[in-house]
């Protein structure tokens, strides 16, 4: 077979067979349906906004399209005839479905799309669904620490030998992976709309705590000095922990930038926001000054404002020889007319 040859396992990968050579299983057969029928979903959602007269950014349909040709490598292309085989192949594939797919699809805006290009009735139920308490949790916490917890769970316990013995148990590994992944980004990423948005704040948290996670599992796999599984040999287990490495620090990044982006805009906007508040504020404030000096001058009575008035206290008063005597003048203006 043409092509550099790479000896990461106890089977060397050929980059020629691993372009040229595609399996045929039936599970790999659906997998190729499934996406070219997503995509072709999608390119007609954005032909029928087209129709409409409304624009459909660029970026988003780019970004969506990589996502799914990231997902045809890692399992529809020859990549995928070695992942029982070679360990640094097989890291490859998992990074694709963990890592960069998941986090190109959600900058596609697939339920955003679907939101505005569909009919009235389908617009209602899609985001009644959004709305609902189990899509809040779908991308919430319990799929995070989900998220968290699968790579080291399936590279560190015997799930990963049962996976290489048994094709099912692989092909549920690759479809979890993917989909924790991608629930993971579209929470953290929030491009899409949902029942209740994290702040920018607790967003950034919870990519900042995944990120150690995998890194750390990269750094272990890079300087462990025994085999992860007996057919593989150190080097490719070395080789498998620079692939997990790279891939998360690339996609981490990809977070961060985005999410810091967020916040800075949304701050701007925010600030803006005040700033017209305050000022519609201050402009009803002098209308209502101006309307009040208008009503004076056309001879009625000047408007203030409410007053608000305290309680007073008054105490003892003690009549003086003035006072006395003009309380008692009342009595004796009644003696003199009764006079």
């Amino acid at each position: 077979m043409g092509g550099a040859t790479f000896d990461w396992g106890h089977a060397p990968f050929h980059w020629g067979q691993a372009a040229t050579r595609v399996p045929h299983d039936p599970v790999t057969l659906a997998t190729d349906a499934a996406l070219l029928a997503v995509g072709v979903a999608y390119g007609l959602g954005v032909l029928r906004l087209r129709r409409r007269g409304r624009r459909w950014s660029p970026w988003s349909t780019t970004s969506f399209v990589a996502g799914l040709a990231a997902i045809f490598v890692a399992v529809g292309s020859g990549l995928a005839t070695y992942d029982d085989t070679n360990f640094s192949a097989h890291m490859v594939q998992h990074s694709l479905l963990m890592w960069l797919a998941p986090v190109l699809l959600p900058f596609g805006r697939p339920v955003t799309l679907a939101v505005q290009g569909a009919s009235r009735r389908w617009q209602v139920r899609i985001v009644r669904l959004t709305n609902s308490r189990g899509s809040n949790l779908l991308v919430g916490w319990p799929v995070w620490l989900a998220s968290y917890a699968t790579m080291p769970v399936y590279l560190l316990t015997a799930l990963y030998g049962v996976s290489l013995q048994d094709h099912a148990v692989h092909d549920l590994v690759h479809a979890w992976f993917l989909t924790v992944g991608f629930l993971f980004w579209q929470g953290v990423l929030g491009l899409d709309p949902v029942r209740r948005r994290r702040s920018h704040l607790w967003r950034m948290v919870g990519l900042a705590a995944r990120m150690p996670i995998q890194t750390a599992l990269g750094v272990v796999l890079m300087a462990t000095p025994v085999r992860l599984v007996q057919d593989t040999s150190l080097g490719a287990t070395h080789a498998g922990g620079q692939v997990l490495w790279m891939a998360t620090m690339v996609a981490s990044g990809i977070g961060t930038v985005t999410l810091l982006a967020q916040w800075a805009v949304a701050d701007e906007r925010r600030g803006r926001r005040h700033d017209r508040q305050v000022a519609v504020a201050s402009r009803l404030d002098r209308l209502d000054v101006a309307r009040r000096q208008l009503r004076h001058l056309a001879g009625g009575p000047l408007e203030v404002g409410p007053v608000e008035v305290g309680p007073v206290e008054v105490g003892p008063v003690e009549a003086g020889p003035v006072e006395a005597g003009l309380l008692a003048a009342p009595e004796g203006a009644s003696g003199e007319r009764s006079g």
